[in-house]
């Protein structure tokens, strides 16, 4: 895998980590959702390096790639305002949701794109 790719997976996949624990551990509510929003957060910016470093490659698949990042955060904002308003609580379903949502990424797409750097492109032109 792809350097730049592996750290972030890395990152989200640690955070995934934190947030379940942290949902098995009686967190209040509150606590629950700005973790969520932090896990957002963290995985807009994720997408926005990806997206840049496809851009910078002239990656073929970019326009799929990137309307995959744009239907997953839809999911993941109306997963996270459906907690707001109780009307899903955050437990086993939410997380095996939220897993299954990373790994389906990771080994599909991501994985496509990483293949891609990794054929095609030295460091100095991912950035």
């Amino acid at each position: 895998m792809h350097h730049l790719m592996a750290k972030d997976h890395r990152k989200l996949s640690d955070f995934l980590s934190k947030l379940n624990t942290k949902a098995f551990n009686g967190q209040s509510q509150g606590d629950m959702f700005k973790c969520i929003n932090d896990f957002i957060r963290l995985v807009e910016e994720h997408f926005e390096k990806e997206e840049k470093v496809m851009n910078n490659i002239d990656y073929p698949q970019m326009l799929e790639h990137i309307k995959e990042h744009a239907r997953l955060l839809d999911q993941l904002k109306t997963m996270k305002n459906q907690l707001n308003k109780g009307q899903t609580p955050f437990g086993d379903e939410c997380m095996s949701w939220l897993k299954d949502w990373f790994y389906q990424h990771m080994t599909h797409a991501d994985k496509k794109l990483d293949d891609f750097l990794l054929e095609h492109m030295d460091n100095e032109k991912v950035l």
